[in-house]
């Protein structure tokens, strides 16, 4: 999978700009506290259909949106578990496309299996694995 394009930034605890909510069931609260912390770098970063999130080797969170890496958080920043149902918790970083032609070729083409998920109007190219969790989160396989 390719590395993931853009600035990343450390945030550590809250600040005063990521005290806003977006509501949502319990499973959500932790995306919507990651969309919180994106808002603290650009707050045109509001769509959760866009966010997925990854854990760093030492424990933290990298958040990403549109498939591009944008902050850093500390592990207290996030609830694991909800994260995890919520399908958003993968192992790489998911090339996004906005073209569906495009991301079946580029997955067509790959050495290893991939798939390609349709996440918010866009099409994720995602390992097997990845795509399973995005699916339990209740996003759908694109069809060619």
């Amino acid at each position: 999978m390719a590395k993931g394009i853009g600035t990343t930034k450390s945030v550590g605890s809250s600040s005063a700009g990521a005290q806003r909510t977006l509501g949502g069931n319990a499973v959500n609260q932790s995306i919507n506290r990651a969309i919180e912390l994106l808002r603290v770098s650009n707050s045109n970063y509001s769509n959760p259909e866009n966010v997925s999130v990854m854990k760093t080797p030492k424990g933290n969170w990298a958040l990403y949106y549109d498939g591009k890496s944008v902050v850093t958080v500390t592990k207290d920043q996030l609830n694991e578990s909800q994260l995890k149902a919520s399908g958003k918790l993968l192992r790489s970083i998911p090339d996004v496309f906005q073209s569906k032609e495009y991301a079946f070729n580029y997955a067509n083409k790959a050495v290893k299996p991939l798939r390609v998920m349709e996440v918010g109007g866009k099409y994720w190219v995602v390992t097997p694995a990845d795509a399973s969790r995005l699916e339990k989160g209740g996003y759908k396989y694109s069809k060619k």
